[in-house]
Formats: structure tokens, sequence, C-alpha cells
């Protein structure tokens, strides 16, 4: 604890040390504050703060005119202090109990008390802010608080700061306005509590975070003990291990329910702006005051502000429920974190806050234990009814319910619907209605809703149009010369907005922009009509000529699966996709610079430091024009594609190039090294500036060889380090981005594989597999497809579409080879497996002409083939799919595939891969004497590409297998029916003809060569003309089968060897 610096008590233990500082602060107060201290102190000590309580000081802040729209920024640390001090009586116990209450107590009173001053309170509020980031290991604290006297140490020190900072602002409040400047709140009496809260914080998170490893490893040793929640555990412990239980039991059920942080989008609108306009509503107000049971729904137009009215209507009900046993739950969705977008999100998110009032959940987590085999919704809602009452109350606010798909809107007010009818729930909903996007929360959805539009919010506007003028003119970022012209801005304003405060924030930023009142003067009579010429004429004037960044930018915030930090946003716009070298050069030095880019249509969230679209409508425009295509500026495809490729390339950097070098040092110069030492040192762009301004006062050159002292120092295991800020998102998110981009690029192809192999890519969570593995079939992914099978346990006969076609349907569908294989060769695959219309697979196959059997045998599967044959047999064009088969194997040369298909076992029918002409099929049938060579075949082929490669003739109808070979030239067929015996070789056709005249006709020299050399061929057979061999061999040109039939019939002693006139001339008779 040495980076903490607590001038109280040196040698007193922290939790004195704690205990002094909130005496000395408890001296300081008039009687007044004593009392309200104390009864505060009092009511924790009876009953825990909730986050219910943290709101609540939220909401008194914010509805305060110094507090306007800052409430929200206090919440992270005050929820470590309710935190701190709902660990009670149960973990902390006796007088400590007393100081946790006391530090509560404390904070809330000296955050009251600032609220009268405006200028410090917006300084304080960032304090607040900026410490609050780092306050997120305080909510398990309570898992392992109790194993360490080092933790319980650095809690109270922390603790003994925050009593610091509450006592400085009860000494600033009490000063005179005069002595206020320059007093206990200066920039550098909070910079110093920032810096010693977060350095002291960092130390907590780092010890908690080596107890929770220990406290896993410890569960994982003692499944049955830890594991397993059961009556027995619960039963059967003594006091500490029972406080224990209680805490792991609550944590499980609440992160079953949802782990999603559901109050960050909340403070995000709550800082966009606030209103009261819902107070002139009697609607509201007979709802909030339960005389009206039903839904209230309220609806408007975009842009027109309902984010921001549901956010006040929150604060509203904490202020007026405090007084009531009546709780708030709300839920935000954002178009921009796909999270939100479920119901099984939103549905979680509201049954924690539920539960969370609720201390000991230990009955809860049993049902938890019992239930696994129901839904989730069917669970939260068992836990509800385990610890809640059917008189338990609440407010439920939900808002962006027109952001969830169909599917998933339907599912949450369907459960919605369940949780109302369990409990006494008031139920406020906000929906942008439009022709697209109907609200179903009538009869059909059993809801029976009050819909009614929001009020209309002119004054509001002119008001907050007045007050932004203000400010920018204070804070000079208004520049004018003319003191009437604010006013014609204001209402110029007022009369273009229609209602919308987003074209109004849009149209005062550009104003900001502009040099002269004639400047101004001219846009304020050139105001864009809606929000699309809005944006349109923003992004235009923003992006300068050659910029590259602004249409990246916008691809990538459009499409990210979260909202990026600056930090990830700059990391991948270094990233060029495919090139998988590190080259830091190629960071932006200035992430807030670029963003300009973007005409602050993207905007930084202070609190979280994220980047997102000033509003959910710049999506809508920038994905859809508003429907004016000519506006549609981010393809989704394209957008996907871009972060896929991205993720992948920084997925393998860093995987695969961070190799170690044990490579010789080269000669190198000083200014290299440097270089190099800059760069692995990691730095912000501040500390940039302040090292360039340093080495521009040495005098010292820098162009000199260190080769020889970094050779002595040279540690080969050495790595340059930097920073990986975009590694979470790429880990988390990978899978998401690549199943919306397929299929991948060529470029990416290699580096996916790589990872694969390496087993580098993060696992998929279990309810995207099968999303995943749809898109991958679906796009004929090969790779990824692998992945999801190998790695993920995929099941290669999902159903996956609506359907019911497993991928090897529509892998069969999409004519995907490659694929088809891929599943083929999976061990369960079901070729049988039928869709809701009885088709197989093979029945599919057939329509399209795929090759699927020749896929089967390829892969070698014999029981397959088999089954896909006899799937065959049952289509009308069984004996196409099969000779079309056969053809490609004969054409590809493989006779293990032919071998395969002719198999004992199948049902082919062997003598129509003699009529198709496959040489390799007819060669494998007559070596195994399946066909005899004399066999007939009465039926007439279709000709393949492979026998129209020959010549693509009509086979005579009834000839045998050596009418086919001599027409075709196969000679070894000849051969092999001569071995056989007692084969007629002179055999004629339906035409005529015999085999030599065939051979001849057709000019197959080799066939001619074999008959001639055996005996028994009729060498002056003629055909139904009179035309003989040599006739026919002069007649069609050729001339070297004319000098085979010469010398045969010479050696013969034939008679028309001596008489060679006579066949000079051919027949009169054509010869087709």
């Amino acid at each position: 604890m040495a980076l903490v610096r607590i001038p109280l008590g040196s040698g007193l233990k922290p939790e004195v040390k704690l205990g002094q500082a909130i005496s000395e602060f408890v001296a300081d107060l008039s009687s007044e504050q004593k009392a309200r201290f104390n009864a505060s102190r009092t009511q924790a000590l009876a009953s825990p703060p909730t986050i219910q309580d943290v709101r609540i000081i939220a909401a008194e802040i914010g509805r305060l005119p110094s507090g306007r729209c800052l409430g929200t920024r206090f919440i992270n640390l005050v929820q470590a202090v309710q935190r701190f001090a709902a660990l009670g009586d149960i973990l902390i116990g006796g007088s400590q109990n007393l100081i946790a209450c006391g530090v509560w107590s404390m904070v809330r009173l000296s955050l009251l008390l600032i609220t009268s001053s405006s200028s410090h309170l917006e300084k304080l509020s960032v304090l607040f802010m900026n410490v609050g980031r780092s306050t997120h290991i305080f909510e398990k604290l309570a898992l392992v608080y109790t194993r360490s006297r080092d933790l319980q140490s650095a809690v109270c020190e922390y603790f003994t700061l925050v009593v610091r900072l509450c006592h400085d602002i009860l000494k600033f409040t009490k000063m005179s306005a005069f002595r206020k400047f320059g007093a206990a709140l200066s920039d550098s009496s909070l910079q110093n509590f920032t810096c010693e809260l977060t350095s002291c914080a960092e130390l907590i998170e780092r010890e908690a975070n080596a107890l929770m490893h220990e406290r896993n490893e410890e569960e994982a040793e003692a499944n049955s003990r830890f594991r397993n929640v059961s009556t027995r555990f619960f039963s059967s412990a003594s006091s500490q291990q029972t406080n224990q239980q209680i805490f792991r039991a609550r944590q499980r059920v609440l992160d079953f329910c949802c782990e999603y942080d559901y109050m960050v989008p909340w403070k995000q609108v709550c800082k966009a702006g606030s209103t009261d306009l819902f107070l002139k509503c009697p609607h509201y107000k007979a709802w909030r005051d339960r005389t009206e049971r039903s839904p209230l729904v309220y609806t408007a137009k975009l842009g027109a502000g309902k984010s921001v009215m549901l956010a006040s209507i929150v604060d509203d009900l904490h202020l007026h429920a405090s007084s009531e046993d009546t709780m708030v739950a709300f839920f935000f969705a954002r178009y921009d974190v796909a999270e939100t977008l479920k119901a099984r999100t939103a549905i979680g998110s509201l049954v924690r806050q539920f539960l969370s009032q609720v201390v000991d959940l230990r009955q809860a987590c049993q049902v938890l234990e019992t239930t696994s085999h129901r839904t989730p919704f069917e669970r939260m809602l068992g836990l509800l009814q385990s610890v809640l009452k059917p008189e338990f109350k609440a407010f439920v606010i939900i808002d962006g319910l027109d952001e969830l798909s169909t599917d998933e809107r339907e599912l949450f007010l369907r459960h919605l619907y369940n949780l109302k009818a369990s409990f006494q729930l008031s139920v406020c909903l906000s929906f942008r209605q439009e022709p697209n996007t109907p609200l179903n929360i009538g009869p059909a959805s059993r809801f029976t809703a009050k819909i009614v539009p929001i009020p209309s919010n002119t004054s509001e506007i002119e008001t907050f149009i007045t007050e932004e003028l203000k400010r920018r003119l204070e804070s000079r970022r208004l520049e004018i010369s003319d003191p009437t012209l604010p006013l014609e801005i204001r209402d110029s304003l007022v009369e273009g907005s229609q209602g919308m405060f987003l074209w109004v924030v849009l149209q005062i930023e550009s104003l900001c922009t502009m040099q002269t009142d004639a400047e101004i003067r001219h846009a304020l009579n050139d105001l864009p009509k809606d929000l699309s010429e809005t944006f349109s004429r923003t992004l235009q004037r923003a992006n300068k000529p050659g910029n590259l960044y602004q249409k990246r930018i916008l691809e990538l915030i459009t499409v990210a699966r979260r909202q990026l930090t600056t930090e990830e946003l700059r990391e991948a716009l270094s990233v060029t996709p495919g090139d998988t070298s590190w080259n830091p050069s190629q960071l932006l030095n200035n992430i807030y610079s670029t963003l300009t880019c973007c005409g602050g249509l993207v905007v930084l969230d202070e609190e979280e430091l994220t980047l997102h679209f000033v509003h959910n409508s710049v999506k809508q425009y920038l994905t859809t024009g508003f429907n004016h295509s000519a506006d549609n500026m981010v393809d989704l495809v394209n957008a996907h594609r871009r972060m896929s490729d991205i993720i992948m390339t920084y997925l393998y950097r860093a995987e695969f190039t961070n190799q170690v070098s044990k490579q010789a040092i080269p000669e190198v110069s000083a200014s290299l090294a440097m270089d190099k030492i800059i760069w692995s040192a990691g730095h912000t762009p501040n500390d940039s500036m302040k090292l360039a301004l340093k080495l521009l006062r040495k005098k010292t050159p820098l162009k000199f060889n260190i080769a020889k002292p970094l050779a002595n120092a040279w540690n080969p295991w050495n790595t340059f380090e930097r920073n990986d800020f975009l590694h979470n998102y790429a880990k988390t998110f990978w899978a998401s981005h690549l199943a919306s981009s397929l299929p991948l690029s060529s470029q990416i192809t290699p580096l996916f594989q790589r990872l694969c192999e390496k087993n580098a890519l993060s696992p998929i969570e279990s309810d995207d597999v099968k999303r995943l593995f749809e898109r991958a079939v679906v796009t004929g992914s090969v790779e990824l497809a692998a992945h999801l099978l190998n790695a993920c346990n995929a099941d290669v006969n999902w159903k996956l579409d609506s359907n019911g076609r497993t991928a090897l349907h529509l892998s069969v569908m999409h004519r995907f080879g490659n694929l088809t294989e891929l599943l083929l060769r999976s061990e369960n695959i079901d070729v049988g497996a039928m869709d809701v219309a009885n088709a197989t697979p093979m029945r599919l196959a057939a329509k399209k002409g795929f090759p699927l059997i020749y896929l089967a045998a390829k892969c070698g599967r014999r029981s397959i083939v088999a089954q896909l044959i006899k799937n065959s047999q049952e289509e009308a064009n069984h004996v196409v799919t099969m000779w079309n088969t056969f053809e490609r194997a004969a054409l590809e040369v493989r006779p293990e595939m032919i071998q395969l298909l002719l198999d004992p076992g199948s049902t082919a029918s062997d003598k129509y891969a003699v009529q198709q002409e496959h040489a390799e099929i007819t060669k494998c049938l007559l070596e195994s004497q399946r066909v005899p060579a004399q066999t007939v075949y009465g039926h007439e082929s279709s000709h393949s590409s492979h026998s129209g490669a020959l010549g693509r003739t009509v086979s005579p109808n009834a000839a045998t297998l050596l009418h086919i070979a001599a027409r075709l030239g196969w000679a070894w067929a000849m051969d092999l029916a001569n071995a056989t015996g007692d084969i007629d070789l002179n055999k004629l056709d339906p035409h005529g003809l015999t085999p030599l005249l065939l051979a001849v006709k057709f000019g197959q020299k080799d066939v001619v060569r074999v008959l001639i050399r055996t005996p028994n061929v009729n060498l002056r057979v003629t055909d139904r003309y009179g035309n003989t061999a040599m006739q026919l061999a002069l007649q069609y040109g050729h001339h070297d089968i004319v000098t085979l039939l010469s010398l045969s019939l010479w050696s013969r002693s034939d008679p028309w060897a001596s008489r060679p006139t006579g066949i000079d001339l051919p027949s009169s008779h054509s010869v087709t």
C-alpha cells in the first residue's frame, strides 16, 4: 500500500484509520447535519442500502439545476460504497459494520451538500466518474473479502480516502464565497484524490483477482462440496461458511439471469438530456399512482426524444417510489449493442434487478439446480416465485423495443406478460411506430395497453436551444459579431425542428463551425428539411478530399457487436487485411482528430470511453439511406467483411508474429534502436509529444553504430511488447463477424486455416454454433464448417432451417462440391435424412444433377454409396444419375471408384455403362466378366460430353459391345473378346455393319489392325449398300486403313488384290 499516502495515525491499523477519519468528519457537522447523518446510518444498519438507493442519489442530484445530466457520473463510485456497506453484519460485523454504514451515509450527505455549487459539482462529478471506472471489482468483493487480511486493509484504506474526500467537500461547503477560490477542492487536490483512489483500486483488483483464482481452484478440487448446491450443503456449515454460501448462491443466481451491465445504456441516455414533459400527461400520473393498470406505451417519430423521456421517467419513479415499498426496474435496448437486442438479455436484466433486492438467494439457487431441464425463461420465473410474494410491486420501464427483431420482440412481450401475471408490475414502454415495425401489444400479445403519443415538446426545444446557445457563446465555441444573431438562430431552429431534438443538436453543431455572421445567416436560410438531408450534409462537409478514414470508421462502428473503445478503433484502423506484419507507424497519432471526419455523428461516451453514433437513426440512414438508395453509404456485408478481415489478420498477427528472433544483431544505428525502444515501451500520444520535445533539445548525434553494446546486452528472449487493445473484442466476436461476411476472401482463408490448426480461436457459445454452422453451409465455407465440426461439436445432422434440411441438403441445393465432400467424410452423417417434404439429399441431387454419389465414391464411403444408390432408385432419372457418375469417374481415370460403384452389392445395371460408351467402365466390366461381348444393347444412348468428344453419333439399336468398341476405337476390347474365344466377329448390327466395317467407317486404325489379324474376320463383307471395307476406307479418306487392308488382302491371296482399278470409284450410295 505504499502508493497510498494517508496522514492519519500512521501506526494505526487501516480499519482504525477509517474509523478515525469518519469521527473527524462527524465532528465538523452541524447539529442538523449530524441528525441527518445519524438517521441515514441507522437506516443503513437496519436495512443495507441497495442499488435502488444509489439511483435515488443520482436522481436527487440530476433533478437540481446545478446537477442536470450529471447524476449518472456519480453512480459507479457511490455503488462501490453501497456494496461495501451491504457487506454489513454478515461479513464485517460489529463496529466495522457501523463504520461501513457510516461511509455510506457520509458520501450521501456530502453529495447533497455540494449540489449548491454548480461549477464545483461539475469538477467533482468528473472525479467520481474517472475513479468509478476502476470500481467494477467491488461487485464480487464479498466472495473473497474474508479470505485475506491484506485485501481487507486495502479496502479500508480505499474508503479512508473516500472519507477524506467527503471531509474536504464538507469543509468547502462551509467556506465563504471569497474563500472558496483555490480552496480545498482545487484542481490539484482533486487530481491527487483521483490518482490515489485509482492506485488503491488497482491494488484491490490485483489482490481480489488472485484470491478469486485460488477460490476457483479450490472449488474445482472439491466439486461435490462447492459446485453442487444442495439442501445438505446449506444446512451443515459453520457461520462463516454459511455467509460465504449466501454470497456464492446470490452471485450464481444473479449471473444466471444476466451478466450484461444494463446501467450503461440508461446512463448514456441520461447524459443526452432530461425532460419533465411526462408530468404534464394525465395518463402518466394515473399510471404512476396505479389507478391505471394497463401498460403505458409512448410513441413518437424518429428523433423526438422518447429515450430521453423514459430515462427521465426512471429518475422520477425512483424519487416517487423511495417512500413506497415499490422498486424500479428498467431496460434500454441499444441498436449498437447486440446483446441488448435479445429477449433473453432483456428479461434476464429485469429479473436480476428484482432479485437483487433479496440478500439471501439460497432458496432460489436450489430452484436453479432442480430446473435445468426447463427453458431459461421458465427458470427465471421460477426463481422469482421462490423468493418473492405475489404482492411484489415494481415499475418496469422498457425503451427501444422497436430495435428488436419481430421474433425477439414477440418473445420478450410474451414473457413480460408472464411476469406481469405473477406480480404487480406497472409497465411503461416506448415504441417508434413505422409501417415496417408494427407494435403487437394488443389482444394478440395478451396486453391491453394505453398507447399515448409523447406531449408536444415545442416549449422544451425552445428552452433547450436557448440554453445550448448560451453555453456555446460562453465557451466561445460559437463566435458572432451581431448580438441579435442568436435570436435569429433560436427562432429558425424552433421553426424547423418539427419536434426533433436530434435535428436541433446537429444544426447547432454545424453553425458552430462557421466563421462569419453571413455564413451563419446563409445556413439559416437553407436549413435541411429532415434528418436524412442533415446527415448527408454533415458527412459531406466533414470529409476532406483524400480522406480514407470516414468510410472505414462508419463501417466498423455500424457493424460492431458492441461499442468500440477509442483504442480498439485506433488499432483496427491500423490493420491492413492480409498483412500480418506489425508496423507501429501505421497507428493513428490522434484518434480524436481523425474522428472529426465524421462530423459529430460519431460521439465519445465520457465514462465508458466508447464510440457510438449520436443517434440510432444514423445507422439506419447509413444502411438504408432512409429508403433512398443513393444515400446508402454502408453495405452491411462489405462492412462485416472488413471487420472480419481485420480480426483474422489481427489474431493471426498476435498468434504467429510474436516469435522470438535469435538471429545475430546486424549493424544498426542509434536512431533505429531508439525508434524500436520507444515503440516497445508503450506510451500515449501525450508521452510522444513530451519525448519529442526532449529529443529536440538533445545535441548528441544519433548516427553511430551500437551493434557491439547491443550484442553484449542482448537477451534473445526479449520481444517488443505492444498493447493489444483490440484482442478482447476480436476473441469475443470473431465468429459473429465471420458469419456475416462469408465466404472468406482468398487472402484471409489461409490465415483462418492456420488459426484453426493452432486452435487459436476462442470457443463459440453453444447457442451460436448452430447459427454459425448454418451460415457456413449456405455460403459454402469449407474451412469454417470444418472448424465447427472438428472443434465446436457441431452436429452434421442438425436441422438447419425451417424446412428441416440438414447441412447435406443445403450443400447439395447450393451445389457445393468441396463442402459436400467434407460432410460425407463425417463419421455419423445421415445421408437418408428427410426434410419436411420427405426429400432426401439424394432426391435434391437428382433434381439438380448434382454428383452426390460420385463424391461419396470419391470419399471411399462404401456403405454411403450403397445407401445413396438405393435412394437414387426411387427417382425417375436414376439411370441418368448413375451413368453421369460413371462418366465422371471414367473421365478422371479412377478405376477404384468404378469398382466401388460396380460393387456386387450395388443395384446398378451394368449394360448402361457400355451404352454410355465409357472405356474405363466397360474395361472393368469385361475384365470382371460381368458383361459378355455378345450382349445386345437395345437402348439408344443419350451421349455425354465424353462420347461427343469421340464424334457424337447415335448408337445403333441392337448393337453388341464389339460394335460399340469398334466405332469408338477400343482395340483392347477386341483383344479381350478374342481371348474369351467363340465370338462372332462378323455379326451385323441393324444397319448391316460388322465391327470391321464400323472401325473402317470411323477411321479406327488400331481396331482394324486387331481385326485383320483375326483369321475368322471376313474382309470381303459388305454393308447394305454393297460397300466393302476397302471402299468405305477410300470413301471416308482413311488412306492408312486402305494400306492395312491391301496388305492383309494380298497376304490372304484375295482376288481383290489383283484388281485395284475396281475400287477406285466410291459407291453411288452415300454413307451416313
